[in-house]
C-alpha cells in the first residue's frame, strides 16, 4: 500500500476516440448558463484540448499528494460501480495507519 495521499479526479468522459467525440458534441451543444459537459475536464484541460492547461500543471505540482486523473472507462471496477452516477468527481484515498 502506498504511504502517500492520492487524490483522484474522475472525468465524465471516455478516453476512447468515440468517447472524445461524444464529449465534444456534449460540450458544443451545452447551453452557456447550464452545467458543463465535464467540469473536471474544463478545470484541467480547458475542455476539448488534449494537453493540460499550464495553470493546472502549476497547481498540480504544488499539491502535496499524488494526483490521478482518470476517464470513466479507466476506472477500477469497484470504484466505477459506486461513482458512475456521480461523475465528474474528486475523491482522496488515504493510506491505512499501521
Amino acid at each position: 500500500m502506498s504511504s502517500t495521499l492520492t487524490i483522484f479526479i474522475l472525468y465524465n468522459a471516455s478516453a476512447s476516440l468515440w468517447g472524445k467525440i461524444g464529449y465534444g458534441v456534449r460540450r458544443l451543444s451545452a447551453v452557456s448558463d447550464g452545467p458543463s459537459a465535464c467540469a473536471a475536464l474544463e478545470l484541467t484541460h480547458g475542455g476539448l484540448k488534449s494537453e493540460e492547461k499550464p495553470e493546472w500543471k502549476a497547481i498540480k505540482n504544488q499539491i502535496p499528494a499524488k494526483v490521478e486523473q482518470l476517464f470513466h472507462d479507466e476506472l477500477p471496477v469497484d470504484v466505477s460501480y459506486f461513482l458512475m452516477a456521480s461523475l465528474p468527481c474528486m475523491f482522496a484515498e488515504s493510506p491505512l495507519a499501521a
